[in-house]
C-alpha cells in the first residue's frame, strides 16, 4: 500500500491510536515498537506519540512484505 492507500499524507502525522488503526495493529503493539526503536515517532509537548505519514508507510510496506513472506 502507498501513503494515499493509507489516507495520509507523507508529511502528516498521526496519533498512536490513528496509527495503529491504519497499520491493522494494536496501539500497544505501535507504542512497543516504537520504545523498541522499530519505528519513528516524535513526542510532543503533552507527552503524546506523533508517527509521520511516510514512517507509517515504510513500516507498512515491509509489515505487508513480512505478511506475504509467511504465505
Amino acid at each position: 500500500m502507498s501513503g494515499a492507500d493509507l489516507d495520509i499524507h507523507p508529511d502528516m502525522y498521526a496519533t498512536t491510536g490513528e496509527a495503529a488503526r491504519l497499520l491493522g495493529v494494536s496501539p500497544s503493539t505501535l507504542r512497543r515498537w516504537a520504545r523498541q526503536g522499530h519505528v519513528r515517532h516524535l513526542t510532543d509537548p503533552n507527552g503524546w506519540r506523533l508517527y509521520r505519514g511516510g514512517d507509517i508507510d515504510e513500516l507498512n510496506a515491509a509489515l505487508n512484505e513480512g505478511r506475504e513472506a509467511a504465505r
